[in-house]
């Protein structure tokens, strides 16, 4: 029991507290220089939508406003079989601006395939990927750009950032724990690339973008890591900005939890040379960002049950320390959607919230159901 004790421990310690600092030492003491260049000075926008007839003409003009002027070169929208008027709505617009294209693909095939029928659509070498939710900064594509004047550099990835929310509600507490997600992501930039990009944010050069398979749940991980294994990378730019409002519900950010993880493992199957340090340079800093949290369900389910089974003061401290921590989450859970006083509260609510989300997920991940969970993304986490 006190060995399953310290394994369980290490297991929780390591994922979300000493892989972090250890980047961000990384980062800090083996930051990697950039190159000179020329950047870019167009780009084509890629925009995978479904039934967003109330939001698709806010969105465009937010890419057609996007400065310098004519920095989007083109807008490609590619409808993913919607049937609420969407498309007509592109069509309507596209009849005045010459720059706006529509694809329609007359059966869903998901976002995945959306983004390949775009990117081959697309004319220019740099193609900036975006979502219908959210907005981007005036010069967001700009910022994005501009870092591919390092010849390294095969994608860049933009910042997703949360509107503020009202303190003690549960949108609060997901937006701390992005925070947090952003930090890791700009220190593993600073070593060497980010394991993902935000899917609302990012851009790529075209050659780099691999075939993605049917069905494929996570394209924003997906392509940076295959672009990172052509030998490129994919690097942070924090005022390449996307903004949006956080889920102030603990069940929708939930379902978008067990996507994103269900996602990572069929990321895996799809490509086991992510796992393998012959194929793929970053492989430690996946599995530790990705598939570690994965693992960390189980770790503290086993660190609770070993920890009742030993006695002394400090396993006695340990398991009061457990039990507290999770009397917080209940409180959390009880207090309901505004979250709660306890700010505290919510954040372990979110945190347990999030693990058992792993545990759905990689049980959806092995029944091969990851495919069924495509839908319009927040962020990639």
């Amino acid at each position: 029991m006190n060995t399953l004790f310290w394994i369980s421990v290490g297991i929780v310690g390591y994922t979300y507290l000493a892989y972090p600092v250890v980047v961000a030492l990384l980062g800090r003491f083996r930051q990697k220089p950039e190159q000179n260049g020329v950047a870019p000075v167009q780009a084509s926008a890629v925009l995978v939508v479904r039934n967003e007839a109330q939001r698709i003409r806010q969105r465009i003009e937010n890419l057609r406003q996007q400065q310098p002027a004519g920095i989007v070169d083109e807008i490609v929208v590619v409808s993913d079989a919607s049937d609420d008027g969407t498309e007509g709505i592109v069509r309507e617009l596209a009849a005045d601006d010459s720059r706006l294209r529509l694809v329609v693909m007359p059966q869903r095939g998901g976002k995945a395939a959306g983004i390949g029928a775009g990117v081959a659509a697309a004319r220019n070498d740099h193609i900036v990927f975006a979502d219908a939710r959210q907005d981007f900064v005036p010069d967001a594509v700009g910022k994005l750009l501009a870092r591919f004047a390092d010849s390294t550099v095969g994608a860049v990835s933009g910042e997703l950032q949360f509107r503020a929310a009202e303190p003690g509600r549960v949108a609060e507490s997901i937006g701390l724990y992005w925070r947090y997600e952003v930090w890791i992501r700009r220190n593993e930039a600073r070593f060497d690339s980010v394991t993902g990009c935000p899917g609302s944010v990012y851009a790529v050069r075209k050659n780099l973008v691999p075939p993605m398979p049917v069905g494929l749940v996570l394209d924003d991980v997906w392509i940076p890591m295959h672009v990172a294994m052509q030998g490129k990378r994919i690097v942070y730019e924090p005022q390449a900005i996307a903004l949006d409002s956080p889920s102030d519900t603990l069940g929708s950010e939930f379902a978008r939890k067990v996507r994103t993880l269900a996602g990572n493992v069929q990321l895996v199957l799809a490509s086991p040379r992510l796992i393998s340090p012959l194929h793929n340079r970053l492989w430690w800093m996946f599995v530790s960002h990705k598939l570690m949290r994965l693992v960390v369900p189980y770790a503290l389910v086993g660190a609770l049950l070993s920890n009742l089974m030993l006695s002394g003061p400090f396993y006695t401290a340990m398991l009061v320390l457990q039990l507290l921590f999770y009397a917080l989450g209940l409180a959390g859970y009880l207090s309901g959607t505004r979250g709660s006083a306890c700010r505290l509260c919510s954040a372990v609510k979110v945190f347990l919230g999030i693990n058992a989300a792993a545990v759905v997920g990689l049980l959806a991940a092995v029944r091969g159901q990851s495919h069924t969970l495509w839908a319009k993304s927040r962020a990639q986490g």
